[in-house]
């Protein structure tokens, strides 16, 4: 499998992998951190939020520079800034200025539309799109396998999160150098200047995005302070929280693969389903075997990127993938942010702190009938040999 996707996706899956080790220490445990600074679960929301619109900031015109230089040099650029970031928010002295930091952090979400332009373009002629991706997409879960429950650990043991930034420091510095040995590839030619409305105008791929990112933004309000729930509600210690997450990245990376091997009719809605049984489980079980199993099934709400990006490559030109994997992600930042809004809000109106958990539980089967209802699954893949969309997508149709 692996022989199948390239020797430069080789080392972008190399690079991946490192650098989850590094932010497995600590992503998942910062708004533990935010807490202990002072923030209540209303203002996490709001961070979330903020984390989110932040990712927005450059997605757009570093869609356009993918297109026009190609992708190779942006994807370095994230992973040097990202270092920078471990330092801010390693130093943050209050939860406000630990925002910013998670803030600048989150800009290089500008690096996820580049990596999969880039998946595309060094994978070998004839290779399926959704298999390179979700093999892909899979080297950074598997990283999280091992880094959460070290950093839990390490976190009870020094009594401080932020001691973990300084180790991923270190990684990230392995891991752009990793990435720095992958080769530039040039964008493919255009036959026409690119025109913001000819994107735009494809009601196809508006249709998919608008409709992936209201999906997402339905799983994600209960995905959001599952952490904080687990502490609070179910009480367990931050090493457990750790360990819990470790196993969401098993979960994240096995399901990447299985479900990239899943008919794309069938794909994108077995992940809201697995994603469903993982939120109905941790609302309802309280012991940790099942909770260890609704952390697993949970990685669904990662495994949707892959079935979502071969789903939008086929009703768009491959010159134009850049511009239209950085609008899917500015529109996945809106929802997160909306999401993490809405998680926080909810979180607090009961004692149980179970409302973001169930508003998931009602809001993704309705997601789920309307990708069937509306034959979402059965739209006739483009002409891959020429990149152009097939005529009845250009015409529009469902």
């Amino acid at each position: 499998m692996l022989k199948k996707i390239g020797r430069d996706n080789l080392l972008v899956m190399l690079s991946l992998l490192i650098w989850a080790l590094g932010e497995g220490l600590w992503f998942n445990l910062r708004q533990i951190l935010l807490r202990d600074l002072g923030a209540t679960p209303q203002e996490i929301g709001l961070v979330g939020g903020i984390e989110s619109a932040a990712r927005m900031l450059l997605l757009i015109p570093t869609g356009y520079m993918i297109d026009r230089f190609g992708p190779r040099a942006l994807m370095i650029g994230g992973w040097a800034i990202g270092i920078g970031c471990a330092a801010l928010i390693a130093l943050a002295p209050t939860w406000q200025a630990l925002t910013v930091g998670l803030a600048v952090y989150a800009t290089t979400a500008f690096v996820i539309p580049a990596l999969s332009a880039y998946a595309l373009m060094a994978a070998p002629p004839g290779s399926d799109p959704q298999r390179v991706l979700s093999v892909l997409y899979a080297a950074f879960p598997l990283g999280m396998v091992v880094s959460p429950a070290l950093g839990g650990v390490i976190a009870g043991w020094l009594g401080s999160i932020r001691s973990l930034l300084w180790v991923a420091m270190g990684l990230y510095t392995l891991s752009t150098l990793v990435m720095a040995l992958i080769r530039h590839i040039a964008p493919r030619p255009r036959d026409q200047k690119f025109h913001f409305a000819h994107l735009f105008g494809n009601r196809p791929f508006m249709g998919y995005v608008i409709y992936f990112a209201l999906a997402l933004s339905t799983l994600l309000v209960g995905f959001w302070l599952i952490n904080i729930f687990m502490e609070e509600t179910r009480r367990l210690p931050v090493e457990t929280i750790g360990l819990l997450f470790s196993v969401f990245g098993i979960g994240t990376a096995t399901l990447n693969l299985l479900i990239g091997r899943v008919n794309r009719r069938w794909s994108f809605p077995l992940a809201l389903g697995v994603f469903w049984a993982a939120a109905l489980i941790l609302w309802q079980v309280s012991d940790q075997a099942g909770i260890g199993i609704g952390f697993y099934l949970m990685g669904a709400v990662y495994a949707l990127r892959p079935t979502v990006l071969a789903r939008l490559e086929t009703v768009v030109k491959p010159e134009d993938r850049g511009m239209a994997f950085s609008v899917l992600e500015f529109m996945f930042a809106l929802a997160s942010a909306l999401a993490a809004t809405t998680a926080g809000q909810l979180y607090a109106l009961t004692p149980a702190h179970d409302l973001p958990l169930i508003a998931s539980l009602v809001a993704a089967p309705i997601m789920a009938a309307i990708w069937f209802g509306l034959g979402l699954g059965r739209t006739p893949a483009s002409d891959l040999a020429t990149g152009q969309p097939n005529a009845s997508l250009a015409a529009g149709e469902n």
